[in-house]
């Protein structure tokens, strides 16, 4: 299965570059056999220079997803 995957790859904010959601999402559905591809938010937010979160970076965000994704 392909699987078209956006996350923020740590659990949570407050421990810094914790990587659980890649860790135990990605990594286990990659293990699985899926044909996975990844877009790291926390790297797309370095890339487009703005904070995530913001309104600015929601824009922005939204249109180098569907870039990415066509």
């Amino acid at each position: 299965m392909r699987i078209f995957l956006s996350l923020y790859p740590s659990g949570n904010a407050s421990v810094p570059n914790s990587m659980t959601w890649y860790h135990n999402f990605y990594e286990s559905l990659f293990d699985l056999g899926h044909e996975v591809y990844l877009l790291r938010i926390d790297k797309v937010a370095k890339l487009l220079k703005a904070k995530n979160g913001t309104k600015e970076f929601k824009e922005k965000f939204s249109e180098y997803l569907l870039k990415t994704f066509k």
